[in-house]
């Protein structure tokens, strides 16, 4: 009933954020960064309480977080997927 034309929205990611000042970096002057992203990988994406969620096509969604995980990177002074640190 309420599926839309199969695999074309079938990607969803959640990125969350640790603070107000993580998520301003991220998103950018205007939130430039979300609109950027929209417009490259032609998601969707709604901000809202440290949770950045990203929908539409899977493998754009996917490239999407990518990119949202390299700009968090280059905010944390060049550390890569800081969910990584459990040892």
């Amino acid at each position: 009933m309420g599926n839309k034309k199969g695999s074309k929205y079938n990607g969803k990611k959640i990125l969350k954020l640790n603070s107000d000042q993580e998520a301003n970096a991220l998103f950018g002057s205007l939130d430039e960064n979300l609109r950027f992203a929209e417009e490259q990988f032609g998601i969707k994406i709604s901000a809202a309480n440290h949770r950045l969620v990203i929908t539409g096509n899977k493998d754009q969604v996917d490239l999407a977080l990518e990119f949202f995980q390299e700009k968090l990177a280059e905010i944390h002074g060049g550390t890569t997927e800081s969910s990584q640190k459990q040892k």
